[in-house]
């Protein structure tokens, strides 16, 4: 979780209360009610802990919080490195979609050699720009 500072938040209700500001003066006023919608519910749940999610690497798959994905649904998987964590990313053939596992503690060399025996490592796939934006914004 981010510790985010007083500054954090100033900056971040002047972007808010600027966007709703626009909203008005320019008549969109669904820009100035999502806009105060989407502060007044990160206010709400900023605090809430991290949601801990239960992850099995098996021989024939992956357990995911009791749902079990066989390695043939998935097609291959790569690092993401950033100053703060190690992500695991596992891409799903069926649906399209990434699974995204935060290493913690565990080696990332000992996830890959495990990892390998099932998947192709991608290397050549890099943090996506929404997500490096949500993490440079700390969201």
């Amino acid at each position: 979780m981010h510790e985010r500072s007083k500054r954090w938040y100033l900056i971040g209700g002047i972007v808010a209360l600027a966007c709703a500001a626009y909203g008005i003066l320019t008549g969109t006023w669904s820009l100035t009610l999502v806009t105060l919608l989407i502060a007044a519910m990160y206010y709400l749940l900023r605090k809430s802990p991290p949601i801990i999610k239960q992850i099995t690497i098996a021989e024939i798959g992956v357990t995911f919080d009791g749902a079990f994905i066989p390695w043939s649904g998935f097609d291959g998987f790569w690092f993401i490195q950033t100053p703060l964590f190690i992500e695991v990313h596992l891409h799903r053939t069926a649906a399209k979609q990434e699974m995204v596992i935060q290493t913690g503690e565990i080696s990332v060399t000992d996830i890959r050699i495990a990892l390998s025996q099932f998947l192709t490592e991608r290397a050549d796939r890099t943090e996506r720009l929404v997500d490096r934006i949500i993490r440079i914004c700390k969201l």
